[in-house]
């Protein structure tokens, strides 16, 4: 690995029990895609490479198996989840359908009629299913756990990019939850 900055750089973790699938299913966990395995019982992961490790000196032993190898001293071996599919925002639930990422209006709300919260098994679909049960045409998820129903968008409310609603659902993480004053808004279509 690199000597002034890590090669993989976004969360890290360390164990007696590491090994290679130890430190892929970690990084999965947090919804990165490089896992990289050093000096036998810790794991590194990113969502990119950020510098290029040495080719050669990976020979130690994992803590967690010591049949296979994990890292070395300054080396790092690093795996790519080729399955990885990174978060975004669900296109759609049922019949409601993503209208896109919208900013709440300076000094009002970008939908009215009914909110709830919940911090442990917020997503779309919970947040869809909740507003369509209470006749609501719109729903919209902010700030990871809020669920916002209505009848209509506000006039106010302001499209934005879609990456303004990167906050991970807390009961699905690779779903996304509205943002910081942004809601994700889907509408029965």
């Amino acid at each position: 690995e690199g000597t002034t900055a890590r090669a993989l750089r976004d969360a890290s973790t360390s164990s007696s029990l590491m090994t290679p699938a130890y430190c892929q299913d970690f990084c999965a966990d947090k919804n990165l895609q490089y896992a990289g395995v050093e000096y036998g019982r810790e794991c590194y992961c990113g969502s990119a490479i950020y510098s290029y490790p040495a080719q050669s000196g990976c020979n130690t032993p994992c803590a967690g198996f010591a049949g296979e190898i994990c890292g070395g001293g300054n080396r790092l071996n690093i795996f790519n989840n080729t399955m990885f599919s990174p978060p975004g925002l669900v296109q759609a639930v049922g019949e409601y359908k993503l209208q896109g990422c919208f900013e709440e209006p300076k000094g009002g709300r970008a939908i009215q009629g009914y909110m709830f919260g919940n911090s442990t098994g917020m997503r779309p679909a919970l947040c869809v299913d909740a507003c369509q049960s209470r006749g609501f045409v719109v729903a919209g998820i902010e700030y990871g756990s809020e669920c916002w129903c209505g009848s209509t968008l506000g006039a106010g409310a302001t499209k934005v990019a879609d990456e303004r609603c990167n906050f991970p659902c807390p009961a699905a993480g690779r779903e996304w939850c509205g943002g910081s004053g942004t809601l994700a808004v889907y509408r029965d279509v």
